[in-house]
Formats: C-alpha cells, structure tokens, sequence
C-alpha cells in the first residue's frame, strides 16, 4: 500500500463553486434590479418633461388669448357692435365633430366659440390640410385663419351678444357684448398622431363680458344740463335767425348731403332739437332751463329749432328729457345725472386724445375724419376757427366756434360749460353743454351752463354720428373666465 500523503478533501472544491454561481446570479438580479430602475427613471424624466412641456405650452396659450383679448377690446374701439355680430366670415372646416343640437344651451356655447375646439386642438395651423368644408360664422374679429404669433402661436375670437332681452343674438340693444378668445400653441411633431398629422395644440379659451360706454347716447342735437342758462355772450341765448337745429334723425345722410340741398329724415322718434336736463323732480326737473330757452326765442326763432318730440307742439322743439333719461333702457343713461362719473370719465377719454389743445389758443386744420375718426381735447378754453372733423371733440373751459367749421359726432363742453357758436358751423351729431364745478374732494356738481347760438350755423342730429364718437371710449371689462370642459359641454 502506497500512501502519498493526506487526502485532499473534495468538498472544498464544491463549495468555491457554489460561492461564484452565487455571486453570478446575485450581480444578475442586481444588474436586472438596475435596469427596472434605470428604465423606470427614465419613463418617468420623459413623463415629467413630456408633463413640463404640456404645461408650458397650455401656459402659453393662456397668454396668447388673453393677449389677444386685449388687443381686439381696443379693435372694437369705433366699432358699430349690431353690424359686428351680423357680419359674416367664411370659415374653413377641416375635420368632422358633432355640433350640439340647435336651441339647446351646449350649442349656445358651441356658437361663441371661433371654432370648434376639437378642430383646435387638432388642426396643424401651420401646415393646413385640404378643408372639407365651410361654414358661416357671425361676429368673427379675425381672419378665419386666426392671428400668428409666431412660434406655433395663433388666436381666434368673435362677439356675441348677451342676453339683452330683445330676443335678436345679433342686435345689441345695451351694449354688452361676450368677447370670445381662442388660442392654439403648437406642440412639437411626432408627440401625437392626430385626424391626417402629426400635431397636437394646447388650446387655451376665455371669455370676457365688455361693456360699451353709453353715458353719452344723446337723443337730441343739442342737450343742456342745468337749472336754466346764461347766454354765453350779450344779452342772448339765441342771435339773429341765420342758425338752425334739427332734431329729427339723419342716419344715411352726410354733411355734404345736408349742405348740398338733399335732406331726409327719419320721424316717428323721440329725438328733439334742445334737449333740457336736470335730475331734481322736487324742483320741476328740466322745465326751469327749458323755459328758460323758450322765453328767450322770439316769435321768427321758433321754427329754427325742429324735431321729432316737443312740450311745445311742432316748433319749436323743446322738451323737458329728464324723465326719459330715467326710462331710458340704456342702463348708463341716468349716469348723465352724476357730474362726479361724467368728469370721471372724460378724463379717462382724454388720456387716449389723439390731438391736445393748450388752453387759451386757437385751432383750425382737419381733427379726423369719418374713417378716421379722432378725440380732441383741449383742457380749458380754445377757439376753432376753422376746418373739419370726426369723433368726439371734448372742451373743459370755453369753446368758441367761429370761421368756417364741419364737424360729424359729438362735442362736449364742460367745466366751464361755455359755448358760443357764430361763425359758419355745421355739426352732424350732437352737442352736450354743462358747467361742471369741481367740489375740491374729488367730486363734482352741476351749475348753469352758458351758451350762444348764432352765425350761419346748422346742427343736424344723428344717433348713428353720436354712436362713431361714444364708440371710441374704451369698453369696459364686467367679467373673465377661462373656459374648460367642465365648464361647458361644448368645450
């Protein structure tokens, strides 16, 4: 028997084995553990970017509509609302979606958007497909294609009217109207298959409730606030009988009409030639400065001042208008009684004057025109003594017009509340004359305006020349919302 030596013990070998297959399949687990976690990392970077991105991107569509809303406010500036709401754009359609049932309160929203959401957030705007179609929308204050902005960026918007209770959606009666806004920001190609492309657009939409102001719709051509009057110069309200006021209505005529020997006018109103207000029933309201006028006409005046309504019979045609500013269905009309809002509000106009004159000077040269119109002010006394205009010509002193002077809208004159009119003047639309006391605690009240009507002079009412100068005041913003599905159906 040979013996070599102790044995080797087998086992040993065995168990290194075991050890490194060990070893193996836990650096396996781990490695597939990391991979889960790598791969679960990075689904959720992408979802958090691909999350980021959505939010930023629904963060600047917000800001291009509202954007958008605030440059189409001062579009509306000048605008006639009625003739907005009824116009009609063409609009292309380019994919199919349900309309809501007519009549029903999901396609009364469905209407005052621009176009149908579905369509918005699907459409690739920057790369239009073939339309399918068109259809008819009213009230659209931009191309049918919208507003670039650049960078994906796009607005559409159109009006509609509110609930006036004239039963019409596309006349407005009080001036309010729904402002719609939508806005579209183009997401990046190929993160969603859409109808036809490779777009998907955050669509953002609000709504504003506007309001036009209309303290100043005047239903004659020349309307006086106050107790009575005091004539601006001599012993007289009226000089001579060269002037005339007609208070009848002239929608479709021009001043070159009107001087050219072709007149026409609309009966059947309640407009007149002066019109005397003042808001205190316990003191008689208007009749002391109507009066005041008529006592002061003599008998071959009279027939100088027509119009429409009277509490004189045909001529002249004077009347008390107070009560009717307190019937009025314009819910501003009876702020006329407020000198503190009135003063209020013209200084707010005179901040957008196209045109300032310095107190104490002289003008003349064009201020505007009908397509065109322009605000003038003139912070105190000023003379024109010459030439044309359109919009609304404000005066916080005297005014004094003389030479030869055209003018279609309204002028104001307060402050002062003095106005002398003895030249050669022709004025289509109205005048508003009242002194205005400042009560130095920042409120205001009314005293005895003072004026003079003489010359060659002939003012010629018209609602719709009043409309073009009111229209240029800023409208006022009652509401904001954003709309979302859960808001409305349509959506």
């Amino acid at each position: 028997m040979i013996f070599n030596g102790p044995a080797r013990p087998t086992f040993s070998k065995v168990m290194v084995g075991d050890e490194q297959g060990n070893a193996l399949l836990a650096a396996l687990m781990v490695s597939m553990l990391l991979a889960v976690l790598a791969l679960s990392m990075s689904s959720n970077i992408m979802t958090d970017f691909s999350m980021s991105h959505d939010l930023e991107s629904q963060k600047r569509a917000l800001q291009t509509a509202d954007s958008g809303n605030s440059v189409l406010k001062n579009n509306l500036l000048g605008l006639d609302l009625s003739a907005t709401l009824q116009a009609i754009t063409v609009v292309p359609r380019y994919i199919n979606y349900p309309e809501p049932t007519p009549g029903t309160d999901a396609d009364n929203y469905f209407q005052r958007n621009p176009l149908a959401p579905l369509e918005a957030m699907n459409v690739d705007f920057e790369n239009l497909p073939s339309p399918i179609g068109t259809r008819n929308a009213t009230g659209f204050l931009t191309p049918a294609g919208g507003v670039s902005l650049g960078s994906g960026a796009r607005y559409f918007a159109k009006i509609t009217d509110n609930d006036d209770g004239d039963g019409d959606l596309t006349t407005d009666v009080d001036g309010i109207i729904l402002l719609r806004t939508l806005a579209i920001q183009r997401l990046g190609a190929g993160q969603m298959s859409t109808y036809g492309g490779t777009v998907k657009n955050s669509v953002s939409i609000i709504e504003t409730m506007i309001e036009r102001e209309k303290t100043f719709e005047f239903k004659a051509g020349l309307t006086l606030y106050g107790p009575c009057a005091q004539p601006a110069q001599g012993g007289s309200l009226l000089v001579g009988n060269s002037f005339d006021v007609d208070g009848y209505d002239h929608p479709d005529m021009t001043l070159a009409d009107l001087l050219g020997g072709s007149h026409s006018h609309v009966t059947g109103g309640d407009s007149a030639g002066i019109n005397a207000v003042y808001d205190d029933s316990g003191a008689g309201d208007g009749e002391g400065l109507r009066d005041c006028i008529y006592n002061d006409l003599t008998a071959n005046q009279r027939d100088n001042i027509v119009g429409d309504s009277s509490d004189y019979g045909a001529t002249p045609s004077l009347q008390d208008g107070t009560q009717a500013i307190r019937d009025d269905p314009n819910p501003d009309a009876t702020n006329l009684f407020d000198a503190t809002y009135v003063m209020n509000v013209i200084d707010g106009i005179s901040a957008f004057a196209d045109t300032t004159i310095p107190d104490g000077s002289s003008h003349s040269g064009d201020m505007g025109d009908d397509d065109n119109p322009e605000i003038t002010y003139c912070p105190g006394d000023c003379t024109i003594n010459g030439g044309s205009g359109a919009g609304m010509l404000i005066v916080q002193g005297r005014l004094d017009l003389t030479g030869n002077f055209d003018y279609r809208g309204l002028i104001l004159v307060v402050g002062d509340g003095e106005f002398d009119e003895s030249g050669t003047v022709d004025i289509l639309g109205g005048i508003f004359v009242a002194k205005t006391i400042d009560n130095g605690d920042g409120t205001w009240s009314y005293g005895e305006p003072r004026f003079t009507l003489g010359g060659t002079s002939s003012l010629y009412f018209q609602a719709s020349g009043i409309r073009l100068a009111y229209g240029m005041i800023p409208m006022k913003q009652l509401g904001w919302r954003q709309i979302s599905s859960e808001i409305e159906p349509a959506f």
